[in-house]
């Protein structure tokens, strides 16, 4: 008499008998979740420089008092933008022009006006670099990686999410934090307090 052969095992079995959230199954997965987790890190870093050249830029021109009204009123006004473009705009990106396009749509047009505003400092170009990191961040890139993690899975999905949003953006922030202290070290040979 033969007995039954036992079923094989999952790789990386949860004792709960479902895949572990970091097996991820093939290479292609591994290197998605890597990119989009190195593009919300570096992301996230310019997305905290841009801030604070644009809040530098705002103390020097209208003050400290004007300037949280100013933001207030930008911040508004940049949401209305990011509402309108999900309503109107992304979906028919997307399906006409594909993830890739859309994914790349919100690095190159911040390094496009970032750059501008850091070789030619000034307020027009330092809030034109804060509009389309927001505007873009908001509607594309954040809508681009949701469809990119599709494939993955739930589980591997919901760890790829927690790779993404709980480490690499604050790690970028971090990053970006550290670099702004350092430089203000650098200029003014002491501590930023």
């Amino acid at each position: 008499a033969t007995t039954p052969a036992a079923a094989p095992a999952l790789p990386a079995e949860s004792p709960a008998g479902r895949a572990h959230p970091v097996a991820w199954a093939d290479a292609a997965a591994r290197r998605l979740v890597a990119l989009l987790v190195a593009v919300a890190l570096v992301e996230s870093l310019v997305g905290t420089l841009i801030d604070f050249q644009l809040k530098a830029a705002l103390r020097d021109a209208y003050g400290r008092d004007a300037m949280g009204v100013f933001l207030g009123f930008f911040t508004a006004v940049t949401n209305v933008g990011v509402l309108a473009l999900q309503l109107f705009v992304v979906a028919p990106i997307f399906a006409r022009r594909g993830l890739a396009f859309s994914l790349a749509l919100h690095p190159i047009a911040v390094a496009a006006v970032a750059g501008a505003a850091v070789a030619v400092p000034h307020l027009g170009l330092a809030l034109g670099a804060r509009a389309a990191d927001a505007l873009l961040k908001f509607t594309f890139s954040r809508g681009g990686a949701e469809i990119a993690f599709t494939p993955l899975g739930d589980l591997p999905r919901r760890a790829a999410r927690i790779l993404v949003r709980g480490v690499a953006n604050p790690t970028g922030a971090v990053l970006g934090g550290a670099l702004l202290a350092g430089a203000g070290v650098a200029h003014a040979g002491r501590a930023v307090p």
